[in-house]
């Protein structure tokens, strides 16, 4: 790690079903501090990402003023490179931000991959506990994940997977995600996810893509596990949950209101009649303190 003249971090850690980050306030509330451009933030996202060395998350968050909303995010993952989205962290992002700023209960998060509105909704104790984010309109288009190959999408396209073809689905909501419809939620959740880290790094996509498996799981419900690029296996992907929903609303599975259930909890996914995604989960700080740099 290179050195930097910064000696301590402050940070925020926060969580949204169990998909954990570390955040830095950098002008947004009563945590905020002055951070310069150049910061050397993938590897202060490699060390305190790391769950036995470090404060432990999927990733590090760094809250910005906005420009043309409340805030203004930008996410590194685990193992140092920048992500485009996360709708857990998001969410977490929304309430630290409604919180520390005493900003409406309505506003824009701008991120990477473009502006999302979000609604916060307060507790008995006036703390936000849950966020509503507006996930945007689904796109299948084989080019916005980017993948190499031949047809306009991914869509029923066949990949050798843990022993078998199954046939994956493309989708990107702001950042890309590849899709496996399984036949039962027992069969998803004793699927190894080991077998999706090929396809995450896979030379057909060469950003790196997100993978999911799920499986209807009654009328109004849908069971998901993930393994995120530049992470791994984590307990929920927020921007997965959209993913699965939006493919399994186009197969015809999905009604227009859905819960996701992932290991680390549930959040509920709808459908405007104008095919806009709406993802509302929870959101949850867990400690604060600060960090050495070294």
């Amino acid at each position: 790690m290179q050195q930097h003249p910064i000696r301590f971090l402050p940070f925020i850690k926060m969580e949204g079903c169990g998909n954990d980050y570390v955040f830095l306030d950098a002008g947004i509330g009563s945590g905020a501090q002055a951070l310069p451009a150049d910061a050397p933030y993938p590897d202060w996202a490699r060390a305190m990402s790391d769950r036995h060395t470090g404060v432990g998350g999927d990733g590090l968050i760094l809250l910005l003023p906005g420009t043309r909303g409340a805030v203004r995010m930008r996410m590194w993952n685990a193992d140092g490179s920048e992500g485009r989205l996360c709708l857990n962290g998001l969410r977490c992002a929304a309430k630290y931000t409604a919180e520390e700023t005493g900003s409406r209960d309505a506003f824009l998060v701008e991120t990477v991959s473009g502006d999302r509105p979000v609604r916060v909704f307060r507790g008995a104790a006036g703390r936000v506990d849950t966020v509503e984010v507006d996930a945007g309109i689904a796109d299948f288009r084989r080019e916005s994940l980017p993948a190499r190959g031949a047809g306009p999408e991914i869509w029923g396209e066949p990949f050798p997977l843990a022993g078998r073809d199954l046939r994956g689905h493309g989708v990107s909501v702001g950042n890309p995600h590849l899709v496996f419809f399984l036949e039962s939620a027992s069969e998803v959740s004793g699927f190894s996810l080991d077998a999706l880290a090929p396809l995450s790094r896979d030379s057909r996509f060469p950003e790196g893509i997100n993978v999911h498996v799920a499986a209807l799981a009654g009328p109004h419900r849908l069971v998901m596990r993930s393994w995120e690029r530049g992470t791994g296996p984590t307990l929920a992907c927020g921007s997965g949950a959209v993913a699965v929903y939006a493919a399994s609303r186009r197969l015809a599975q999905a009604g227009a209101e859905i819960t996701v259930g992932m290991p680390g909890g549930d959040v509920t996914l709808r459908e405007d009649d104008g095919a806009r995604l709406f993802l509302s989960g929870p959101a949850r700080e867990v400690f604060r303190g600060t960090w050495p740099v070294r």
